[in-house]
């Protein structure tokens, strides 16, 4: 996050391997640093994407903004790790 924050984020590309874990929870991260997370979810596709819960989890905790691990959750989990992480 501090790379995104020294450079300039409309023009990031974010990748992995497969692209599909790993890259689409950074985005979505990174996403929620310039805009609401309502607004960030938006861009990732449940039919292409399934964003990494672990990197989707630190960019919570991180960030300390409970509405990024909230909006991953409608989009592509279950309440039972809001549960466990007690949001």
């Amino acid at each position: 996050l501090d790379f995104v924050a020294k450079h300039s984020p409309e023009h990031l590309l974010v990748h992995c391997a497969a692209g599909v874990s790993r890259s689409s929870a950074t985005a979505y991260v990174v996403a929620c640093t310039m805009k609401p997370a309502t607004e960030a979810i938006t861009m990732l596709n449940p039919m292409l994407h399934m964003p990494n819960e672990r990197i989707v989890q630190y960019g919570t905790e991180i960030l300390g903004n409970t509405d990024i691990w909230r909006e991953y959750q409608k989009a592509f989990g279950d309440e039972l790790f809001a549960d466990l992480m007690g949001l």
